[in-house]
């Protein structure tokens, strides 16, 4: 009754090469430990599934003196235009063990990147407060990275940081606890530079309280436990604007520290009102992505992480160097990165980037690579003088139905019934996704039933009174009135009108209509926050949420309906409450977040993930999907197994076999 026709896909699979990728003579990934002593654990350390790891250990190993600096480095300290390494360096050093002796200094790496920005640069040159302990755990804190260490108190209100003493930033200038109260009083706390303050700064909607202790130490006060905070700190994109901002060189461009008459001239000059002047901070000081902005107003901020952009040469290249302050060794005391030189190159088509790489043009590349890329990639491999190593993709497409659609409250009731939703879920035909758009490179989903089953899902729709037909043929409302999923998208990713597509016809096979729409990225999030969508589509990160609860509590819950984000961002103290499967999970997450221990984190974690896997909030086809990093030939110290995010990561301490 409900069989609406067969999908036909062209021999793809036959493309495919075999996938035994294995490290090419010219590379070793590094194999480090945690502070423990066992493997695994940070945020860029080994997973179940595999990967790399940098991990803190508590002392640098000796070495030759001379080598322990890039010789670029090494020959302004002797021409008297730099001070000596132990003089650049803080008191105790982030020492990361890398199992890397062979590792050589020098040499420029080529990125490639289409857009306003190099994904590649800012995920490998960061500078984070602190780092994640890994993917999949949520039973350990994240650990000091930029600052040396910070304590906790009993009931999770208060968090003291201490700096590294001697820590300095990339013009030579102390680190200190003036640049934290500069962010805090001058930049978060004032609306002309942040409009909006983040939530990340409140617990339970109260405003968090800076104490400067001295000139290294400061401490972080909520009014409510807050133990979600160091997992704040440690995610990626926030990086490199928490916390550390110069001081000494953005008060130039502040209107309560700079010169009168002369700060507006500047602002003229720049093309800037005087009401204005929070725009031109932002522009001239430090922008969304911190360091990482590749403008030319940019250049000159001091920064603290591996790199610093120091030329613009062309149109579309930017040029950056080693940061020659930067805070990091590896265990033989030798001082981090090893390349010397970044060169960022800008291209108009996003195709282009996949070119240079098989033209062997880049060194590195990451985003903007599919999985079916793959076969092509790998023959190329020998001329390019490249590697093709497909690694796991931390997010997976997901999609939800609306449970807040108020504009049809018969579709909502519908909706919101968990035998519907699993009869959805039943019909999803996972290995036909897998096979034709990941070509087999990924798993069946393990935080939903993967069963495939259309007599399950037709007895389950039955069941609920959706056993009419209508005069096309499709299932009918209990009430008899005609019943379609619009499925508004937008193509955020280059498999996502395939996807909806293989969707739409599994469920036609049960009776289902649903009417597929492409729309603009702008009006698809317009509709969004209108709450006039009645399905999402986007990525989830699974194995992130997993183990940094951040993770789940900023992206999952507050997208299933845009209704419920006064109840969810208030705790439930305010707002349009969600009803049956939906509130169950609101109501655990609450739980998690005002968690007093990671033992209490992750048992929370551990019912609400059982939840998910029952109720089907959630619609996720497939899971670890392999997508491929191409390495040039002469790089070496990358990571080959794992999570393609954390082998971006770990760019930082890859070095060049030919320079």
């Amino acid at each position: 009754m409900w069989k609406h026709g067969k999908r036909r896909w062209g021999g793809m699979l036959a493309l495919l090469l075999a996938l035994a990728v294995t490290a090419a003579g010219c590379s070793s990934a590094y194999d480090p430990v945690d502070e423990s002593g066992t493997k695994g654990g940070a945020e860029t350390e080994a997973t179940a599934s595999g990967g790399t790891s940098a991990a803190e250990t508590d002392t640098a190993g000796g070495t030759d003196e001379a080598a322990k600096e890039s010789p670029m480095l090494a020959e302004l300290v002797e021409a008297g235009k730099l001070p000596a390494l132990e003089e650049r360096l803080p008191k105790t050093p982030r020492v990361t063990e890398l199992g890397s002796a062979d590792a050589v200094y020098g040499g420029e790496m080529q990125l490639a990147f289409q857009g306003s920005s190099c994904s590649e640069y800012g995920w490998m040159n960061r500078a984070s407060v602190l780092n994640q302990p890994g993917i999949g755990s949520m039973e350990e804190l994240p650990y000091a990275n930029a600052v040396e260490s910070y304590d906790i108190n009993d009931d999770c209100t208060e968090y003291t940081f201490h700096l590294r003493e001697g820590m300095r930033w990339s013009d030579g200038a102390p680190l200190t606890t003036e640049d934290v109260r500069f962010w805090w009083e001058d930049v978060i706390n004032n609306t002309a530079v942040t409009p909006t303050v983040d939530a990340m700064w409140t617990s339970n909607g109260e405003l968090m309280e800076l104490e400067i202790v001295d000139e290294y130490t400061f401490r972080c006060k909520f009014k409510t436990t807050y133990l979600l905070f160091p997992w704040q700190l440690s995610l990626a994109w926030r990086s490199n604007t928490i916390f550390f901002l110069p001081a000494h060189y953005l008060k130039q461009f502040h209107v309560d520290y700079a010169e009168a008459s002369a700060y507006e001239k500047a602002l003229a000059d720049a093309g800037y009102s005087k009401e204005d002047w929070g725009q031109y901070f932002t522009a001239y000081g430090w922008g969304p992505n911190g360091p990482n902005e590749l403008t030319t107003a940019m250049m000159g901020c001091p920064v603290l992480t591996p790199y610093v952009v120091t030329d613009h040469p062309s149109p579309t290249v930017w040029m950056a160097e080693r940061n020659p302050y930067y805070f990091e060794v590896d265990e033989l005391g030798r001082q981090l990165p090893y390349i010397d030189r970044i060169r960022i190159e800008q291209v108009a088509e996003t195709s282009m980037l996949t070119m240079k790489a098989m033209a062997g043009e880049v060194d590195y590349l990451r985003e903007s690579v599919s999985t079916l890329d793959i076969p092509v990639l790998k023959e190329n491999e020998s001329n390019g003088g490249y590697r093709t190593v497909p690694l796991y993709s931390h997010d997976a497409v997901y999609f939800n139905l609306n449970f807040g659609f108020d504009e049809d409250e018969g579709w909502m009731e519908i909706v919101n019934n968990r035998e519907f939703r699993q009869a959805l879920n039943l019909a999803i035909n996972r290995q036909e996704i897998l096979s034709n758009l990941y070509l087999d490179q990924g798993e069946l989903s393990y935080h939903v039933p993967s069963e495939y089953d259309l007599e399950k899902a037709e007895s389950l729709l039955d069941g609920i009174g959706m056993d009419q037909a209508d005069s096309e043929g499709f299932r009918t409302r209990p009430d008899g009135s005609k019943f379609q999923i619009d499925f508004e998208y937008a193509k955020l990713g280059t498999e996502f009108s395939d996807f909806v597509e293989i969707i739409r016809q599994n469920w036609a096979d049960i009776g289902i209509r649903m009417i597929p729409k492409e729309i603009d990225r702008s009006l698809w999030s317009q509709k969004y926050d209108a709450n006039e969508l009645q399905v999402r589509m986007l990525w989830c990160d699974f194995p992130v949420c997993e183990s940094n609860p951040v993770m789940w509590d900023w992206s999952i819950p507050i997208r299933a309906s845009s209704k419920y984000l006064t109840y969810y961002n208030t705790s439930g103290q305010s707002g349009d409450a969600p009803t049956g499967d939906l509130l169950d999970i609101y109501q655990k997450t609450f739980e998690l977040k005002n968690s007093k221990s990671v033992e209490e984190m992750a048992a929370s974690w551990k019912e609400i993930s059982q939840l998910l896997y029952d109720s089907c909030i959630w619609f996720i086809p497939v899971e670890n999907v392999r997508k491929p990093v191409i390495y040039s030939d002469r790089i070496a110290n990358v990571t080959e197994e794992g999570y393609m995010i954390v082998s971006n990561m770990n760019m930082t301490y890859a070095y060049l076999l030919t320079r």
